[in-house]
């Protein structure tokens, strides 16, 4: 008989304060907001200095935890009081403060975890992944898609006296000459919305602790949770924490350790000494870098961009319209197999046997486009 899981720890408790009016909100008043929190970056230093590469440049160059991995009101939002503008960086802060605990013990005996480290630890990988630029911009991108197909199928819908203002609102959406963009508070507001579904994810799936033989390193970067999936289920997935039952997503944590997170790890905690991983995550972390990539030694950032070519790229989630094959418009399985993908995928909720088209949606023409009248 397998042992429930325990889902609690710090940051949870503090929640159940917070519902109980036992806690209240936190608040950050400060405009520098970190989107890798010092006490994950100071992991990295190497006899006391963190270095930064740029990959634009190619200049690796010493810095510090405070001057690195930020910008400026990046979780900042507009409350109708002003007095609450911070709370999403003070939340964020919150979390990272209960999680650098939690990562005090990972040090000491990654094997001896408790399940509530182990909960603040899935926090602080929840908001790696949601609060990074790379993964808010691509939020903003599906919310601008999303916006796009719901006002068309909205407008459509309009009767009476405004339906001809409607239908040439609608029109003049799908031409290209009204474009919709949603503020960047709504794609933060949604990724923080995500959080808990996302760090109960992670809580039950099993980890690999991976420990980096010496002289072996990790590195980290300005998008340090990176994700692999060997058996996407579709030639355009993008990787996710169940993607897949060979998915694994990495956090390294410091120079010497590293979480490995996914359906495939061997128990709910086992911990690995390891030096070939060490090689493959580095890269992996350096591909999904944004810009910056932080490190112990400019030597291993220096070799990293030399090896550029073989960093894998991280894969845009992407929304996906489906429609039954025989009312579908052929034009779309045509597209597909221009692709060299499947003309048409069976129905993805198993619950029958038909095929389905599909249109995958990776930019503001496609959105356009999948709501066109099949006679377009």
């Amino acid at each position: 008989m397998s042992t429930p899981v325990q889902l609690d720890g710090r940051f949870v408790n503090w929640m159940s304060r917070l519902n109980a009016g036992e806690a209240s909100l936190p608040n950050c008043e400060g405009s520098r907001h970190h989107y890798v929190p010092q006490c994950l970056l100071k992991r990295f230093r190497g006899g006391g200095k963190l270095y930064e590469l740029d990959k634009q440049t190619g200049e690796a160059k010493e810095t510090t935890t405070k001057e690195a991995a930020w910008d400026k009101d990046l979780y900042k939002i507009v409350s109708k009081s002003g007095d609450h503008d911070g709370v999403i960086e003070g939340f964020f802060s919150l979390a990272e403060g209960f999680a650098s605990d939690a990562l005090d013990g990972l040090v000491r005996d990654g094997e001896s975890l408790t399940e509530h480290d182990r909960s603040d630890l899935a926090f602080l990988a929840a908001i790696q992944e949601q609060r990074a630029p790379g993964f808010l911009d691509e939020l903003k991108i599906m919310l601008r898609h999303a916006a796009l197909t719901e006002s068309v199928v909205h407008l459509t819908n309009v009767k009476g006296k405004r339906q001809r203002e409607a239908v040439e609102t609608r029109d003049a959406i799908l031409a290209g000459r009204i474009m919709l963009e949603p503020p960047d508070q709504d794609a933060l507001v949604q990724a923080t919305q995500l959080l808990v579904a996302t760090w109960l994810t992670i809580s039950i799936l099993p980890w690999t602790v991976l420990k980096a033989k010496p002289p072996y390193r990790f590195v980290s970067s300005d998008r340090p949770l990176t994700m692999y999936d060997l058996t996407p289920p579709y030639p355009w997935s993008a990787p996710a924490w169940e993607s897949s039952p060979l998915v694994e997503s990495t956090l390294p944590v410091g120079r010497d350790l590293c979480l490995r997170i996914g359906p495939n790890q061997p128990k709910r905690l086992s911990v690995k000494v390891t030096t070939k991983q060490v090689d493959r995550i580095n890269l992996r972390t350096y591909g999904w870098a944004m810009r910056y990539v932080y490190g112990p030694s400019k030597d291993i950032l220096e070799r990293l961009q030399e090896r550029a070519d073989e960093a894998p790229k991280p894969i845009r989630k992407r929304p996906v319209i489906l429609e039954d094959a025989d009312r579908a418009d052929p034009a779309a399985a045509d597209r597909n197999a221009a692709r060299g993908w499947p003309r048409y995928i069976p129905d993805p909720s198993g619950k029958s046997d038909r095929l389905m088209s599909y249109e995958v949606i990776d930019t503001d023409d496609d959105a356009r486009r999948s709501m066109w009248p099949p006679s377009r």
